[in-house]
């Protein structure tokens, strides 16, 4: 369902509601609910295609990053895994001091 129809949805529910007239307390609520439920599942659905497009721009800078050599975002922004100990500098090797003792 597209977004075009789900206000194509609620364009004539308010038309058919109009034409009904009065309804008994129970129906206007329960017609409430359904209303306000189809809205919030278009918002939702806004949402992850939202989502969908930015994920996929970030697929192909990454994409684009590889074929070109270079570093993507993603790969510029993550950081060390806990077991890699390359960057700590308490594990970096001392400079040899030219002044040994024997």
């Amino acid at each position: 369902m597209g977004k075009l129809d789900v206000e194509l949805i609620l364009k004539e529910m308010e038309e058919l509601l109009a034409k009904a007239g009065t309804l008994p307390v129970e129906a206007e609520q329960a017609v409430e609910k359904l209303g306000s439920a189809v809205k919030t599942l278009a918002a939702d659905r806004r949402e992850s295609a939202q989502e969908v497009d930015g994920r996929r721009q970030q697929l192909d800078e990454k994409k684009k990053a590889k074929t070109k050599g270079l570093p993507s975002t993603a790969a510029r922004m993550t950081r060390p895994k806990s077991g890699d100990r390359s960057c700590n500098p308490r594990n970096a090797v001392p400079a040899i001091d030219a002044r040994v003792r024997t």
